[in-house]
Order: C-alpha cells, then structure tokens, then sequence
C-alpha cells in the first residue's frame, strides 16, 4: 500500500542520507571540502559522461535489459513525452533494495561484469539523466525517489527524498520521470531528434528487451518496434516498426536480419570470465544499391566503423561508451575471431539461397558485406575476411554454381565476350580451371584484387590463347576478329609488358599464305600497310617474295587498320608494317635481282616496282629508280626465256611489239634480235611510262644501225644491220 511506500522509501533516503552526512547540518571543515569534491566529481561526471545529452536514453534501455522481469512477460519499454517531462514505463518485477541503493551511488552496481544476464555493470549510466533534468524521479515497487542535483547540500545527485505518489500509475514495473525545466526547449528538441534516431536494430542484440515504444502527444506521434524470431527459420530475426502519426497513413516495415552467434572460451583471455558470444547479422536486403555503414555494438549501438554488417561483442569500453578501446587486449582478442565467425555467417546465408535469383541476390549481398570498408580499430578485418573467403564458394557462376574466388574469373570486357564465337569464352575458360562469373554479379574491381578473383585481362587472354591455339594447325582455324579483339585488350591493359614474353611464344598469328607462325620464330613477321595492301593485285600477291616476308593475314591486317591498338599491339611483337618504300627497296629490287627469284617472276616484280615507285618518298623520279634497278643489277626476261642484268651499258634487249610495234619490224624479227618478254605489257594502261623506264635501262626501241666491216662484234651487228635493212 501507499503507507507500506512511504515508509520503505523514508528508511531508504534516510540510510543514503545517513551514509552520507547529508542530515549533519554543520559539517566539519574536512566533512564540507570532502562533499564539495564529491558534488563537483558527481557534477563533472554527469555533465560530461557523453557527448550529447539524449545518451541517457540508450542507458534507460540497457537498464530496462538488465532488470528483471515476472514469468510470461514480454519486456518491453514505453517511452512518454510530453512538454513538461519525458516518461519511461518499464514493465519489469520492480527495484529491489539494492537495485534503489545502487542508484545512490557511483561504481556500485548489483550487475557484474562476468555475469552474462547483464549488459551492464559501471554503476555510473544512471547519472546521465542529469544532463536533461536537474530533478529525476524514480518510481518502482515500493520506492518512490526523488533527485535534486540543485539541492544547498550538494549531495542531491545521490542522495533522494521521497517522491509525490505519481497520478496514474498503478504500481506495476518501474516508471522514470524526467521533468524539464522552464525554457527546456533545446533539451526537448535534441531529445526528440536522438528517439527518432533509434533504430529498430537496436533490439537486435539486447538479453530480454522485446518492444520499445515511443509516443509524443505534442507532436501527435506513436512509433512502436518489436523483435521477434522467423516462425521456420531461427537464425533470422524480424525487427518490426509502427509508426502512427496524426494527419498520416499509419504504415509498417519489417526489416529481416540473419543473425549468426559464437559461443567462445574466455577463460584464458580474460579473468573471471568462462566464455562469451560474438554475433554478427547481416541485412537481408537486396544488394541493388549501396548499404549503408552500420554501428558495431556492445549490446547497445556504439558507433560505426565503416562496416555494412552489425557486429556485437562485449567489448571493453570507456565510461562514454561511445567507442571501443583499441588498447585492450581482450577487445584485440575478440577481434581476431570476427574473421572466422563471417565466413560463418556468409555459409548461413549461402545455405538459405534456393533457385538461381536467391543465389545471386545472396552473392551480391555478401560482396557488399565485406568489410572493405572498415576503419580504425577494425581496419585489419578487411585483409583477414578477404583471406578467409579465399576458400569460400560464394561467388555465382554464368551456370548458377558457387565456386571460390581463385576459381571465378570477370569479363574485363564486354567486346571480348562479344567477339568470342565461334570460340565460346565460358568454354575457354573452363579449359583452365575457371568459371565465368554471373554476368549480374557485382564485383568492384579492388574487391576482386583482395581476392584473388581473374579478370579477363592481358594475363588470362594470353592464357586462354595459349590454350585455345595448342589445337589449331594452321591459319584457317583462327578467328581474327576475335584475335583482333584480344589484342585491342591486351593494349588497354597496364601491364601487357608482363605477358608481352608470354605472347611472342604462341603460334596464334596467321599468315597469308596459310601457315600459322609465333612472333619469336626467327624471321621477322611483316604487315602490309592499308594504303599499300588496297595497291596490290591478288595476282602480285602470289610472287614468292611475299612467301619469304611472313605477310599476316588479311583479315589481321583489317582489325589493325580499323583499331590503332591492334597495330599498337603487333608492332611490340615485333610485326614490321610494310610501307611502299620497304617493300620496294627492301624486297621487291633485291628480288628483282636475285637468283632465287623465278625468271617467270621477274616480269610481274618489275611491274609492280613500277607502279607503287611513285608512293616511294625515297624514289621521287625515274631517274632515281633506274639508278637503284642499276645499282642492284635487276635482272629482265627475255622473249626467249633467257635472263639479262641491267648495267650502265646497252642490255641489247628490244620492247616487245605488245609495247611498242614500230612499222618497219619485220615479222619474224631477225634470229639475234632479243624483246623483253610479252608479259611487262600486263599493265596496259602504262606502257608509255613502262618505255620510258625500259628505255632508261637500255632496252631499245629502235633498231641498232652499226657500221659494215667493223671488228668481230661489229661483224656480228652489220650481219644484224643488214638484216634488219
């Protein structure tokens, strides 16, 4: 009864007071400076405990968590504000003496830190509430207590008096009110800001706190959230929020959490305690945009430290308990199983992912969760979880499999996907052991880095072509275009100069003769370039001098023209492009001028020497090219099959008549007049200009007129003069 209250909570203020000296009204001088040490300390501490002045909220939750509760209640706390004062309605069994007695101190709490009933144990969270209201009140069981932090005695943070009855309670579970001062405006606004910042996950961790509720009648706003277990899945967590707001659509969110716990021996890191739990959840979320960084908690929310997963442990905090002592060898500890405990929880989630989508929304989910992100204190997670998923199969395969990261590999281009066929990537791949990940899966490239996951770069093209080139036997088995492709990669990659070695090895470059050749095997390999391949006939490109140059394919010589990276890419395996001076003074003149060349050749060589020599920047003139046909003793064919080398004397060869017929040959010509052979007229549109060069090279156009009578070779020519007279 109100009797049987009032005296428990008289004796109660009377002991505190007792203890205290607060009923000694002339304190001795050590008494008074004593108290005043006291006053001030209690005053420093409650001003100063946090940085803001709504903590005191997350406090009165830990307490709620900490208390007990009768049998088939379902703890909750309801929070009340109005103008005059903020009121919170816990529904527990009610303070105990020593609960009461524990308020009236400083460190002494009946919680201890090795009992795992409690999330609390500092004794000191209480007096946060002072920061909003010098005058709380405290109304539970049979006590009914009242502060003063303005008290002359300077001991009313300690040291209560009895409370008016409260109107309306019926003395059930434990209400806390907090009245505010006249001008507690500000107090009032940030504490409404730091209600509607309560997150529903801030049920998650707690021992036995299943609902908070919040109602603001000035603002004409109820929000209720709840906790409850997945009615077939225990692991998962379902966190509901109500929220009722006058002039509104009441509307719910549910928000689901896989929540994955460790039990962990204790006994020999920290003394007194056996074991405890480190849990992680993850937000069952689809991973279509960013997560946010969420808060590692203590039971209660502290801070975050970049992470996209909830991490709770008991660590071991200062008083503020706004962060976590990175000095402490028991937190160091702690941290060192999160790696192990998120591969677990990764398992958990894979294990949950039924048909295709499930996988990949799981994959994509856990790839946003690595906590690559993690800063500070928690900074070495990245490297350790990035380590220890090395050996998870997590990542969703194109086949709608889960292989482990060092077994995945990403296109690192769509056009090399694209150009694939008929050589298909997927099955490449798999000839060297990987797997082409799904194409819907989101994997940042640094990500991929830390672990181990290929790219479809320099590195694996290279790889892949080796493999891919180890069947094929000549030039008809390759696709340029997707060589092409491969080679365009290969030059966007910053480090093509490692597999450059690697490349020059493999016979993957075909040439126009058929033949499949490597860029190390020996002779150079030769490209035509684009203006010069349009200038050559088919029939020029069957002489055999193009045999002996290593000519690439035509259609290689296509992709290089139309992507300057291609080029770019041949030109470090040592491709030579051909430009019109290379071909004709480098090979088509030392041709002309070879032995090795067949004379059936010689007319079609000289052909094309004279039609590309105006491109030739070097061979401005006629001129120039006689004297380098000269210099190099090119060699003509006759009529007759018989071969002459042009020199600075008269070669005694004729133009044939298919180039120029004077009107007084005789037909049959004379037996020792010699013509060059019919086939230097191929070019029919030129055979001025072909005079002209031959004319230039001694190959007559008119009959020799020699005197009669003169020595042997002149007896040769009258004989030849006379016939032609």
């Amino acid at each position: 009864g109100g009797a049987d209250e009032a005296d428990a909570t008289s004796r109660l203020c009377d002991r505190v007071g007792a203890m205290y000296g607060a009923s000694e009204s002339e304190a001795s001088g050590p008494m008074r400076e004593l108290r005043g040490i006291t006053t001030r300390a209690i005053h420093r501490l409650a001003e100063e405990l946090y940085a803001g002045s709504a903590h005191f909220v997350l406090e009165l939750v830990q307490n709620a968590d900490d208390n007990d509760y009768p049998a088939g209640v379902v703890p909750e706390l309801r929070v009340e504000v109005t103008p005059a004062a903020i009121r919170f309605f816990n529904n527990e069994a009610g303070f105990s003496e020593a609960n009461a007695l524990a308020l009236c101190s400083i460190g002494r709490s009946t919680k201890r830190a090795d009992d795992p009933r409690y999330i609390g144990n500092k004794g000191i969270g209480w007096k946060s509430v002072f920061k909003i209201t010098p005058r709380p009140q405290v109304h539970s069981r049979g006590f009914r207590l009242a502060f003063d932090a303005t008290d002359a005695s300077g001991l009313g943070y300690i040291v209560p008096r009895p409370a008016e009855p409260l109107t309306g309670w019926d003395g059930r579970g434990t209400v806390v009110v907090l009245p505010l001062e006249a001008g507690g405006g500000a107090a009032l606004r940030e504490l409404r800001v730091a209600l509607s910042d309560l997150r529903p996950s801030l049920l998650l961790f707690l021992r036995q706190l299943r609902s908070l509720e919040v109602r603001d009648a000035a603002l004409g706003l109820h929000r209720r959230t709840t906790r409850r277990q997945h009615a077939t899945d225990p692991g998962r967590v379902l966190l509901e929020e109500s929220l009722e707001r006058d002039g509104h659509a009441p509307s719910t969110q549910t928000q689901e959490w896989l929540v994955v716990t460790r039990r962990l021996d204790a006994a020999a890191e920290r003394l007194g305690n056996q074991s405890t739990e480190v849990a992680i959840a993850f937000p069952l979320v689809e991973p279509s945009s960013p997560l946010p960084a969420l808060d590692v908690f203590a039971f209660l929310p502290l801070r975050s430290y970049g992470m996209r997963f909830l991490l709770q442990a008991d660590w071991v905090l200062p008083s503020s308990r706004e962060s976590v002592d990175a000095s402490s060898a028991w937190n160091q500890w702690l941290r060192s199983c999160v790696p192990d405990l998120f591969v677990e929880a990764a398992a958990a989630l894979l294990q949950r992912a039924g048909d295709e989508q499930e996988k990949l929304r799981a994959s994509n989910l856990l790839l946003q969760l690595v906590p690559t992100g993690a800063s500070e204190f928690f900074e070495p997670l990245a490297k350790a979880c990035c380590r220890r998923l090395k050996s998870v199969r997590f990542l969703l395969t194109r086949g709608g499999e889960f292989v482990t990261p060092g077994e995945a590999v990403v296109a690192g281009s769509s056009a090399l996907e694209e150009a694939s066929a008929p050589f298909a990537t997927d099955r490449l791949v798999a000839q060297i052991g990987l797997h082409p990940a799904h194409p819907s899966l989101s994997l940042p490239a640094e990500l991929a880095r830390h672990l181990g996951v290929r790219r479809l770069d320099a590195s694996l093209a290279v790889e892949l072509l080796a493999e891919l080139s180890s069947g094929w036997s000549d030039a008809g088995d390759v696709d340029t275009r997707w060589l092409g492709t491969v080679l365009k990669e290969l030059r966007r990659d910053p480090q093509l100069s490692n597999s450059l070695a690697s490349l020059r090895k493999l016979r993957v470059l075909p040439l126009a003769d058929g033949r499949l050749e490597s860029a190390a095997g020996g002779a150079p390999l030769h490209l035509l370039g684009a203006l010069l391949a349009g200038e050559l006939l088919p029939r020029d490109r069957e002489l055999s001098v193009f045999a002996s140059l290593r000519l690439l394919h035509p259609d290689l010589l296509e992709a290089a023209a139309a992507d300057s990276d291609v080029l770019s890419v041949l030109s470090l395996l040592r491709v030579e492009t051909l430009t019109h001076d290379a071909l004709v003074l480098s090979h088509l003149i030392p041709a002309l001028a070879s032995s090795a060349t067949p004379p059936a050749e010689l007319p079609a060589l000289f052909c094309l020497v004279h039609r590309l020599h105006p491109r030739c920047r070097s061979l401005g003139s006629e001129g120039q090219l006689r004297r380098r046909l000269v210099a190099a003793r090119a060699r003509l064919l006759a009529a007759d099959g018989s071969v002459v080398a042009v020199s600075d004397d008269p070669c005694r060869l004729h133009v044939c008549s298919a180039i120029c017929t004077p009107d007084f040959l005789p037909d049959p010509p004379p037996r020792l007049w010699r013509t060059v052979d019919a086939a230097y007229a191929a070019d029919g549109a030129r055979h001025a200009e072909m005079r002209g060069l031959l004319s230039e090279l001694g190959v007559g156009a008119f009959p020799s007129i020699l005197r009669v009578g003169g020595d042997k070779g002149g007896g040769e020519g009258g004989g030849e003069g006379r016939g032609e007279g």
